[in-house]
This record gives C-alpha cells, structure tokens and sequence, in this order.
C-alpha cells in the first residue's frame, strides 16, 4: 500500500511480474520488497529502464516490455538505445464511447456470477449496457464522444469511466467481482 499512492508507482511492474513469472520466482517477492519501502527517488529509478537495460533474463525483460508499450501508447518518454537517450511519441489512440460499451458489453456477457438466489447466470447484455451508460452520465460524458489514450486527461477519465461502468454492474447485480476467494470455489 505504501507506493501505491506515489506518482507513477511501479504497480504495473509489480503486477506483470506476478502474471508473468508468478510469486515462486522471486522477482515478485524483490519488487514487493521495493514497493514496500518505495520513494519518490526508487518509483523514479525503476522508471528510467535502468534497472533492467542490459540484462538477459526474459523474466525480467517482459514487464519492462508490457511498460514499454504503455509508455508508447500514454506519450511517454521511452529509451532508444540507452537509458539516457529517450524520444518521445507522439501517438493519438481515439476510443469512441459507443465502441467502448459495446466492447464492455461484450467482454462482461462472458463472465458469470452468482446471483441473489444462489445460481450460477451469465450478465445480461442488457445490465451490462445499462451499467456503463450510467457511467458516462455520472462521469458527465457524451456517448458520442471521442477519448484519447494518449492524452493523461482522457486516459483518467476512460478508466474511471470503466472503474464506475463496473462498480454500477456489480450493484446492478449484487455481487462483488472481487469477492470469490480460494476458500469459496469447491
């Protein structure tokens, strides 16, 4: 919880490591480790690919990899062929709202859940339509709109429209995604 409030906290990194190599490789225990005791000074190190330039673990090498997209898509400064030599992209990705609901609808209509009786259903296109049309009203956001992934403004405002648009479908349907855990599943 410590680096998770600091700007540009290496959460992603952290994350990639536990998908990629899982917590019995070690890394995830090292970067816990880090974020356990993470400054702005440490958050800003991992930051710079310092860390892992030069280095020929793939383990290592992959979150920095998933980064290094991020970093394309988001307008930020990546190496090019040192840790002290950047550029900068200029890239603009557009999603409209229209397409985002229909993909949220989409990807949610997959996923079953436990509903208040006790049986196992799948979320209706429907919920799944109605919860994120409500998050673009309460985020004060057009269905007609356009966001930019490249822009921090845009980018903020696409996840908190999908951070409500999910919060609204787990009241909607009374359950929580988050709540299942290894104690619960037969």
């Amino acid at each position: 919880m410590n680096f998770t409030k600091l700007p540009n906290n290496f959460l992603d990194i952290l994350l990639n490591v536990a998908y990629n190599q899982g917590y019995y490789g070690g890394l995830v225990l090292n970067y816990s480790r880090l974020g356990d005791t993470a400054t702005p000074q440490s958050v800003a190190n991992i930051d710079t690919y310092v860390s892992i330039w030069g280095t020929t673990n793939s383990y290592q090498q992959y979150l920095y990899q998933v980064r290094y997209y991020d970093d394309q898509f988001y307008n930020n400064p990546i190496p090019t062929n040192s840790t002290t030599t950047f550029a900068t992209p200029q890239n603009h990705i557009f999603f409209s709202m229209t397409f985002m609901q229909t993909v949220f609808s989409n990807v949610f209509q997959t996923i079953s859940y436990i509903d208040g009786t006790g049986s196992l259903g799948y979320i209706p296109s429907s919920q799944a339509q109605a919860a994120f049309a409500a998050a673009l009203s309460q985020t004060g956001t057009s269905n007609t709109s356009s966001l930019d992934l490249s822009k921090a403004v845009d980018r903020r405002k696409i996840f908190t429209i999908l951070e409500s648009a999910i919060g609204n479908l787990e009241t909607s349907l009374n359950t929580r995604f988050n709540a299942t855990t290894l104690t619960q599943l037969p």
